[in-house]
This record gives structure tokens, sequence and C-alpha cells, in this order.
């Protein structure tokens, strides 16, 4: 049996050398002593040869690993893991609203395009939107300018809101006090719902699309009105749109005389994802494989990975013991999810846990109650993880500038982003890996990086240049470009 291609240990590779040898011999046998030395008429023909011959076996090898998940990468790991009924999960498209603004009764088509200031993603409305403040679902008010003693009025269905400003008080004071106002005048009014974006806007929108209301204003230096519609990015994948970014009019529309986002597109709020990447199509099969464990944590967990829709992490704590071990209760789990409605998460932790083993609840956990098979009522309870929130500071000290581009700083923090967001729970930040990702700008020659993880968005970091671990497996770093900062 030959020693090289198939055989019982598996694929073995002829290389250059090998055939080359091969080749000498071959001739050698047929035509005799001859001259095989590189510079002889043989040693080149040899040469010839042996490079499109290596190429093949090359090949040959390419085509026996594609079989498997482990070693298939790109369209062969698809077929591979589809034996096992998974399949890769494809990218999508961000989403967010946008507000627009223009003259009375101005149409916008579907399909209108609009992109961010600097970093130029396309979005486009999904449906037809009227610009009008009469027989509307939902209306967004801006607070444009925060000047002392102004009166801020807002008339909803006839009755006027209305907060005068005092000295010293912002934008975001103004119209969350303005909200207050509005809230409390329409606190018989169940179907009009006021949110505010914590940014000096506030969204006005009916419970019930049967429902319409009438807004009377007129915009003014201090205070605009807007008419949202949702936007949809081109491309697919990771894109943010930070708030007041999507400012830009590509597609110029008689009456419309501006756009603006007055909410974050990240990775909480509508942001898409990209492909699914080799690695974690890989890891997630695996996780499939451990359904088949009944009511092990293992399957358990692999359950509402694969089951539930929109789930993006789990993890299932398991106290086995007589006593209580970590507030785990005796004989208990405690079951962790990012993402997916709340409803089917309970309904799968029922479907797929033991008989009598207690599935923990309590402080900070969210509960559901539905009608089982034989119509008794059950209460299961999880826990959302806790977002620990990540900061990134990177100094450029060296740098090509015939190759670094214009916005680099821009350019860096788009690439750290979704490399942040792919983080799960309990999942380490490898400090190392970000000059990967720095150093996909090209031009870019030496970076220093520090990282911190903070329990609120506005403490104060502690940086350091090393990884950084969860504090407790039901944490999570949370990346958010207001903490990416590139100098």
């Amino acid at each position: 049996m030959s020693d090289y291609g198939l055989t019982t240990l598996g694929f073995s590779l002829k290389r250059l050398i090998n055939i080359q040898e091969d080749l000498v011999s071959e001739m050698k046998t047929t035509f005799g002593e001859i001259d095989t030395s590189a510079d002889s008429v043989f040693g080149q023909l040899i040469g010839v040869l042996s490079k499109p011959l290596t190429d093949l076996w090359e090949q040959m090898e390419n085509v026996y690993f594609s079989q498997y998940p482990d070693t298939a990468t790109g369209a062969p790991l698809d077929y591979s893991v589809a034996l096992t009924g998974i399949t890769r999960r494809p990218a999508t498209s961000s989403y967010g609203t946008i507000g627009l603004k223009g003259n009375d009764g101005t149409i916008v088509p579907a399909n209108t395009q609009v992109s961010t200031k600097v970093t130029n993603y396309l979005f486009q409305t999904k449906a037809k939107a009227t610009i009008t403040l009469t027989d509307v679902t939902s209306i967004i008010i801006n607070i444009d300018e925060a000047t002392e003693s102004s009166v801020y009025t807002v008339n909803v269905n006839g009755t006027d809101y209305y907060y005068t400003a005092a000295h010293g008080e912002s934008v975001s004071t103004i119209a969350s006090k303005l909200k207050t106002d509005v809230t409390h005048g329409l606190i018989n009014c169940s179907l009009i719902n006021v949110t505010d974006n914590n940014n000096g806007s506030l969204l006005i929108e009916t419970k019930s699309a049967l429902l319409t209301f009438v807004v009377t204003g007129t915009t003014t230096d201090i205070i605009s009105w807007w008419t949202p519609v949702t936007v949809v990015a081109l491309d697919k994948g990771a894109i943010p749109a930070p708030e007041n970014t999507i400012t830009i009019i590509v597609n110029a529309v008689s009456g419309l005389d501006a756009v603006n986002n007055f909410t974050n597109i990240d990775a909480e709020t509508g942001m898409g994802k990209d492909i699914e990447s080799d690695n974690a199509l890989r890891l997630r099969r695996l996780s499939s494989l451990k359904v088949a464990g009944a009511a092990s944590v293992e399957a358990i967990r692999a359950r509402i990975l694969s089951d539930v829709e929109n789930v993006t992490a789990c993890i299932v704590l398991e106290n086995p013991t007589d006593g209580v071990v970590d507030s785990l209760d005796p004989h208990s789990i405690k079951i962790i999810v990012e993402g997916g409605l709340d409803l089917d998460i309970g309904k799968m932790i029922w479907a797929v846990k033991a008989g009598g083993v207690k599935v923990m609840g309590g402080a900070g956990s969210t509960s559901v109650s539905f009608t089982d098979s034989q119509g008794n009522l059950q209460t299961i309870s999880f826990f959302r993880p806790t977002p620990k929130y990540a900061w990134v500071d990177v100094v450029i000290s060296d740098y090509d500038p015939l190759l670094i581009p214009v916005g680099y700083a821009v350019q860096i923090r788009d690439n750290i982003l979704p490399w942040g967001t792919e983080h799960t729970i309990n999942q380490e930040i490898v400090y190392q890996q970000l000059f990967g990702v720095v150093y996909q700008v090209p031009g870019i020659l030496q970076a220093k990086i520090k990282i911190a993880l903070t329990n609120a968005p506005d403490d104060p970091p502690s940086w350091v240049t090393d990884n950084i671990a969860m504090p407790n497996k039901t944490c999570y770093p949370e990346f958010d470009l207001s903490r990416i900062n590139v100098t």
C-alpha cells in the first residue's frame, strides 16, 4: 500500500521533494543513468512537471479535509455541518428610526437613501412616509435649543402641554420635564405613549395602529417637529449609527429639508450582524450535538441556543448537592440567556428541565407564566446577563502618511465595535486581539492600547494592558462607540 494519499491514518500528503525524487527514479529506470541536476535538461523537465503535480496533491488534501467540520472552511463547512441540521447564520442589516423634517404634506418615497456623516454608511427608508402633524401615529419632537424662560409647548388633540425652561437647564432636562407634563395630561389616554430619548428629543406614538392623533406646532429656533420613519442599511453586517449621525440626504426629495436619527443604532438597538464566522459555526455545531443529553446541563443549554429564535448566548449553572452553593439552592439550576423572547425561553426551559429540579429565580430574574399540555399553570424564571462596560483607548504613535487613509481613527473605532459586540456571557477580553483589529487599517506602524471594564457607563475607567476576565459567570462586556477612543 502506498505511503501517500488515503491511508489507515488518514490523508498523507506527497510533498514537492517526494514528487521530485519519484520523477528522478522513474526517469533513471526508463532512460538509464542520466544527468538530473537542476541545470540539466532532465532536471529542468523534472522541475516543470513537479510543480503542477504538487499543486494537485495539495488540492486533493484540501478536498479530503473539506469533509470534516474541524478542518473545513467556507462553503464546504456549510455542507459539512448541514449533516447535523445546522446552517450558517446569515448577515443581517442594521435598522432604526430617523426623523424627517420638511414641508407639511411632503411624501418621502420608500427606498429613499440617506447616509451617515463621516463613515458614509447608506440607509434607505423601509416604507413611504408623509411629513405631517395631522392624523399621525407617531411624531418626534426635538428641543433644539435651551433658552431660559422660553415656553416649550406641545398640543396633542387640542390640549396644550408646556414647560417653561429654568436657568441653566439642558435640552435633555427640558425634554424630560415636557414629557412629564404630557404624560400627566394623557394619564387617562392609555393608547398614547411618550418616550424620552434622553438627548433632548421625545417620541409620541399610539399603541394602536388604528388610532391617530393631531399635533399642533410650528418649528422654531428652539423646538422642531419630525416625522419618524424606519430605515434599513443597504449593506448587511454590524453597521452602527450613533445618534445624530444619519444626517445626509442622498436622494433629494422636494420638500424634504433634513433627516436625523435621534437614537443610536447599536448592538442593543437594531445593529445588524456579520455572517457567522467559521469558528462560531463550529462551536454552535458542537453545542447542538449535546442536545441528545436529555436534561443534562449541556443539553438544556444546547436546546435553548439551537431551538429558541434570536438567542445569542446561554449559560446554565448547576448545584447538584444537598446544600446551598454560590447562592444556588440544593438540586437547582440557574439559567442566564441573552436574546430571544421571554415566553419562548420559559417554555423551552420547562420542556427540557428534569422533573423535580428547581429553576432559580428571585431578585433580578425574569419570570413568565403559561399553561402546559396538561392544563396546569407553570411559572418559569431565568436571568438576563449583566452588562459590564468595556472601554478601549488607542493612541496611534507612528504611521505611514502615504498609506494611512483619511478618517483612519473612525475606521479603527468601527473595526473595534463589531469585534467587541461578538463577546458573549463570561467571555474574557483578550488584550492582544485588539492589536490585530487596529492594524487592519493600512499605514498603522505603531499603536498603544489600553482597556478597562466598569460597572456603570459613567464610572471612571481603571486602565490596564492585559486581559480582562468577567467578574462572574453572569456578566458580559458591552462595547459602545462612546467608550472607544482613538487618537
